[in-house]
């Protein structure tokens, strides 16, 4: 299959085609490790994806793409308690799309920044997207509990804000397998329990699409969440 996309992509350079999805389940393991260590370079129309639904309805899916290129109604960014946007390649690729509104309205919305765990929301700018949730988050120095209290805390908030907000698709970034070096099979299998909570705690919610959003060239991470995903199938 991924050989086929590759020699599509490569025999029409100037298709039309941007978007194709790979759906993953539960007894497709090889699938999933093949797109994971695909040798050749992936055309970047195509997202692999691994997806399931909630008993609720909620569907989870894990996209292989830049945050900034998601279009959603709530995108979620983790720039850190003091809000400066600029630092840390996720959080500069909004703003270099959103524009400069997005670091306003945070300086406007949350002067002296958050707290860990907490978060504070604003318009989208030139995003694809209605509103992007803000939010800081510990380094994994600061312990495993702490950590995870607080990862737990930041899904929930955001989550709840798109909630109350009735939106239907939420976009999240893969929370500190960055430079807070969160283990990413932690990360992946607490952001999953969150959203099957979520799902429980709330079965009319209008929330039924949520992405956890990995960059193409994070190979590791890609690969630890679609073993944890195949966990939750």
């Amino acid at each position: 299959m991924l050989d086929e996309l590759h020699k599509f992509s490569s025999s029409n350079p100037h298709t039309t085609l941007r978007d194709i999805r790979v759906v993953l389940h539960k007894d497709t393991d090889q699938i999933i490790q093949e797109s994971t260590t695909f040798s050749r370079p992936m055309p970047t129309f195509v997202t692999v994806v691994n997806a399931f639904t909630t008993k609720e309805g909620v569907g989870i899916l894990l996209w292989k793409s830049g945050l900034a290129d998601q279009q959603a109604d709530v995108i979620v960014n983790v720039p850190g308690r003091r809000l400066i946007l600029e630092y840390g390649a996720v959080s500069s690729s909004l703003l270099n799309v959103a524009g400069k509104v997005l670091q306003d309205e945070c300086n406007q919305n949350a002067p002296d920044g958050v707290e860990f765990g907490e978060t504070v929301t604003t318009s989208g700018g030139n995003l694809k997207c209605d509103v992007v949730v803000h939010g800081a988050c510990c380094a994994w120095g600061e312990g495993p509990d702490k950590c995870k209290e607080v990862l737990r805390k930041l899904m929930s908030n955001s989550l709840m804000e798109a909630h109350h907000r009735n939106k239907t698709s939420v976009a999240f970034p893969s929370i500190g397998t960055g430079q807070r070096k969160f283990p990413p099979h932690l990360v992946a299998t607490v952001m999953l329990e969150e959203v099957v909570k979520f799902s429980q705690n709330n079965p009319r919610t209008s929330v039924k699409d949520v992405r956890f959003v990995v960059y193409p060239k994070d190979h590791e991470t890609m690969q630890v969440c679609c073993s944890v995903c195949v966990v939750f199938i």
